[in-house]
């Protein structure tokens, strides 16, 4: 019986490295291995060409804890229950049962001796130890993998033919989402591992893959451009009130963009009648257009801004390589910014908002969701399509439990509108 002992504890510690092998060579970080390997372990490598190609890695393993399995329970239900059902069967009133009560005895005791140190803390061993197990276990593993060839690719085999079957692709490796990204980069940082700061900026570029130009562009309506027969000492007027350094150049119209100038070129313009001859070359980019798309077209051509166009071919914004970079990092602020202000909070329920204030920006600070989608992107196309004509001064309309006011009006265009919570329409 010592010896049986013996053998199922042997076989439980074999049923333990597989089960570990497993649980390290699945979970250790990519990351970490690659930097291992570039130090000259070529261990990490090897650890790699198995995440890459898992499928007959998984394959040893259950063999090995099959077999394992398998062992474990015909020496333990030999030999231990012989050994044991005499002792059952001198009690009188369990003696016609000996047999069958020896035997769930023996099931119960190997199943939790197996399930505690052939599962459970060996693979809570390797979480925590994940990289130094996966480097030191992979050795043996390639040597069972080697002598277990033949078994293990039959198994791979009929794997793949079964996933045929029922219609999905044995190849396949599932990639990793950027949802499982943006999770890991919150968990970083909720560890302390990643900064807040940095955070951020990984949060920025994956919502900048996801935005259009016609979202950051500056629309048209608040473009500063310079008519290309305007004299250069009053476009040095403009510019030194605008505050800008870049100016679109049109030929009558702003649909008619035919180039751009910087504030220096005006200067050195200031011996001539208009602005042609200093006026550059100016890029044109569709608004439906992609960040990343429209950043690679205007580094490309070594400029700072491009012009939108609409479906239709006319201008319908600006872009500038600033416009997308606030994407990522945030409001930039420089001495050549203007200095305006999209919001205001002056009382616990009161916003003033500029009317080019992004409709998405209003109903995450809101809590409200604006329909009809895509018909408005700004909160004063909100106002615009609500009222259903040009607004004065004062008008007002009440929708999602806010007053939205027209506080102020630049010609046809709405400047800046108050919004004031109230109680009567939210309980609406």
């Amino acid at each position: 019986m010592f010896i049986d002992v013996v053998l199922i504890g042997i076989l439980i510690l074999a049923n333990g490295f597989f089960a570990a092998a497993e649980m390290a060579l699945v979970t250790t970080r990519r990351t970490r291995l690659k930097m291992i390997e570039k130090a000259g372990d070529q261990r990490a490598a090897k650890v790699l060409a198995v995440q890459d190609n898992p499928g007959d890695f998984l394959a040893m393993v259950q063999i090995g804890i099959t077999l394992v399995g398998t062992t474990a329970a015909a020496v333990g239900g030999a030999e231990i229950v012989r050994i044991l059902s005499p002792f059952i069967a001198s009690i009188q009133r369990l003696a016609p049962y000996a047999q069958e009560i020896a035997l769930v005895i023996v099931v119960v005791v190997i199943t939790f001796f197996t399930l505690v140190f052939g599962e459970l803390v060996p693979k809570r061993l390797a979480m925590r130890n994940a990289e130094s197990m996966a480097l030191s276990f992979i050795g043996p593993l390639g040597l069972l993998s080697h002598l277990a060839h033949l078994p293990i690719r039959a198994l791979s085999f009929s794997a793949d033919a079964v996933l045929k079957l029922i219609g999905s692709a044995a190849a396949q490796h599932p990639s990793t989402s950027p949802e499982e990204i943006e999770l890991l980069v919150k968990q970083g940082t909720a560890e302390g591992v990643i900064q807040p700061v940095e955070e951020r900026l990984i949060s920025g570029v994956f919502d900048y893959t996801d935005r259009r130009v016609q979202d950051v562009m500056t629309p048209r309506t608040s473009i500063v451009a310079l008519d290309v027969e305007t004299l250069p000492s009053e476009a040095l007027r403009i510019a030194k009130r605008s505050g800008y350094s870049r100016f679109p150049v049109y030929r009558g119209d702003m649909d008619q963009v035919v180039g751009y100038v910087h504030i220096k070129d005006i200067i050195w313009a200031m011996e001539d009648t208009n602005l042609r001859p200093y006026t550059r070359e100016i890029h044109f980019i569709p608004s439906g257009a992609s960040l990343p798309k429209a950043f690679d077209v205007l580094t490309k051509a070594g400029t700072h801004m491009a012009i939108v166009l609409d479906e239709y071919g006319g201008t319908h914004g600006l872009l500038t390589l600033e416009d997308m970079l606030e994407e990522i990092v945030g409001e930039i602020e420089d001495e050549h910014s203007p200095i305006t202000e999209q919001l205001e909070h002056p009382t616990i329920g009161d916003w003033v908002f500029a009317g080019t204030t992004p409709i998405s920006e209003v109903a995450e600070l809101l809590g409200v969701d604006f329909q009809p989608q895509g018909i408005y992107t700004t909160l004063a196309g909100f106002v615009f399509v609500s009222l259903g004509k040009i607004p004065e001064t004062g008008e007002q309309i009440g929708k999602h439990g806010y007053i939205f006011t027209v506080k102020e009006m630049d010609r046809l265009r709405i400047a800046s509108i108050h919004v004031h919570h109230n109680l009567l329409l939210a309980k609406e």
